[in-house]
Order: structure tokens, then sequence, then C-alpha cells
């Protein structure tokens, strides 16, 4: 199932929280916390789908600053890989679960 085949509700609100996130939208672009990702202590799964702009760009920079994460990028799929490739999704997660990273 394809994101696009799905029926979405916008809230009301929306175009008000999307301007207003705009407005601080320059100031994260400089907000960096990848020197502190390797504190990280837990095992991490970053799950993406293929399509997702985050896949090719933060994604895969995060992974490479976590020691001992597990990157999955879920092919076929954009923003919603538990929607679009469900199965998929959940193996990845179970996998991940039941070695414990």
């Amino acid at each position: 199932m394809l994101a696009r085949s799905l029926s979405f509700v916008i809230p009301d609100d929306a175009v008000d929280r999307s301007q207003r996130f705009g407005a601080v939208a320059p100031d994260l672009d400089g907000y960096d916390v990848t020197a502190e990702l390797a504190r990280v202590t837990a095992s991490a799964l970053l799950l993406f789908g293929a399509d997702e702009a985050g896949a090719t760009r933060g994604g895969v920079v995060t992974s490479e600053h976590i020691p001992g994460e597990v990157l999955a990028i879920i092919p076929e799929s954009g923003h919603f890989p538990f929607i679009e490739r469900p199965g998929q999704f959940l193996r990845r997660v179970s996998e991940f679960l039941m070695t414990g990273g």
C-alpha cells in the first residue's frame, strides 16, 4: 500500500502549526547533535523508508555516529513504512527486538 492511497485527516490548525515550524526552521538548520550521538549506550534501530528524504540525508549520517546501531531501510516506502510495507517493517523491528540489537 502506498501513502498516496491513504485517506489523511488534516487538522484545522495544520497551516498554523506549519507556519510556526517554518519560523523556527532557520534556527534548526545549524543545530547539530551528531557529536553527542556517540554517547548513546542503548541499542538503537534507525528505520526509514527508502523514498524518505531522511533515509538518504539525516538517517545515514545519524547511523554513522551511534555505536552499535542498526540501520534498516525499507524499500518501496516513504515516510510511512509501517503502513506502506507493514510486513517488512514488523519483520525488521521483530528481528531487532529478538536479537537485542
